[in-house]
């Protein structure tokens, strides 16, 4: 399965408009990050219109970012912040530096709270894709590095904040699709992506396989942390 998930027009226009709604909780999120982080050399995964980026970047980090999605990355160059993009997938990573940390909030992969347990949700859906993506994150942290995943709660499959709505339907065992819709004016538009879930221990399993050391949630369960032996 070779499926891309890259996020067109519909959603690139109306990220930042739903994510300032209270569906994230970025400030938190960069708060928590820095107690556990103190080197200021970041790449995100999927940095998308860099609204989280845009934090770190005022909290002292140097950040660079990965993002396959070119209606994305128009909005997030409209922002004028000093951070280099690589159009790139993270399959295929290759900037020639490396990072005290790797992050990705909410796509490459992300941690979720479902009532059956912990997930990890990833837009790379193919295994070997993703496989190759862990394994040159790994390659990218300078030693000791972290691999920060962003947790989001799973509770409900059907979400509503303000003119965002999200459904989700399973329609394989760890297949998940994802239909975002937005209200524009008077009529909803919407994009779909396809996820695929990890069970947190064949996760875990497959980070410990390229090196990873598991540390597992923080306190504050907004980041699963996995560091470089």
């Amino acid at each position: 399965m070779k499926t891309r998930n890259y996020y067109k027009d519909v959603f690139a226009h109306n990220y930042d408009r739903f994510t300032t709604s209270g569906y994230y909780h970025y400030t938190k999120e960069v708060k928590e990050f820095r107690k556990i982080v103190k080197g200021k050399d970041l790449l995100e995964l999927g940095i998308g219109t860099g609204c989280l980026a845009e934090l770190f970047v005022k909290a002292g980090y140097n950040v660079e970012g990965i993002e396959p999605s070119e209606p994305m990355i128009i909005e997030l160059m409209k922002k004028n912040l000093p951070i280099k993009v690589y159009k790139q997938d993270a399959s295929r990573l290759e900037t020639g530096k490396k990072y005290d940390a790797i992050f990705s909030h909410g796509a490459i992969p992300m941690a979720v709270t479902r009532k059956e347990g912990i997930f990890f949700d990833t837009y790379i859906v193919d295994k070997d894709d993703f496989s190759e993506a862990m394994k040159r994150s790994y390659s990218h942290l300078k030693g000791k590095g972290y691999f920060m995943c962003g947790v989001q709660s799973g509770k409900n499959d059907n979400i509503l904040v303000g003119d965002f709505y999200r459904n989700e339907s399973h329609i394989e065992r760890d297949i998940l699709v994802k239909t975002h819709y937005f209200r524009e004016g008077t009529k909803w538009v919407s994009e779909t992506v396809t996820a695929r879930i990890w069970p947190e221990k064949h996760f875990t399993e497959l980070m410990e396989g390229k090196g990873f050391n598991t540390k597992g949630m923080n306190k504050s369960k907004t980041w699963y942390i996995f560091k470089k032996n």
